[in-house]
């Protein structure tokens, strides 16, 4: 599965808590190309097309990859696995047994 974490600052929360500068800085060093290197040495794929194109021979790439929009976006997944009938949640429930 593809998983495609976006990055940014929530502007209303670093504002209010007045850490705008640290989490600039947090998005900016994460950005930077040797953190981006260090990411394909824990398995993640770098954002950086430059890195990417030098780490492309240690890039794993599995034969068929899935996004959730395969499996009719957030909402339809959501609903299936986490709703009160859904295929997540229902087993953990009866694991848990009755409270």
């Amino acid at each position: 599965m593809v998983v495609e974490n976006p990055l940014a600052v929530a502007d209303k929360h670093a504002d209010r808590h007045r850490v705008r500068d640290h989490a600039e800085a947090f998005v900016s060093f994460l950005h930077r190309e040797e953190v981006q290197r260090a990411s394909v040495e824990f398995g993640f794929h770098p954002t950086s097309e430059q890195v990417a194109a030098a780490s492309k021979a240690s890039l794993t790439h599995p034969s068929y990859v899935f996004r959730i929009a395969d499996f009719g976006g957030w909402d339809r997944v959501f609903t299936a696995l986490f709703s009160p009938q859904g295929a997540w949640t229902k087993p953990v429930e009866e694991a848990a047994g009755p409270r």
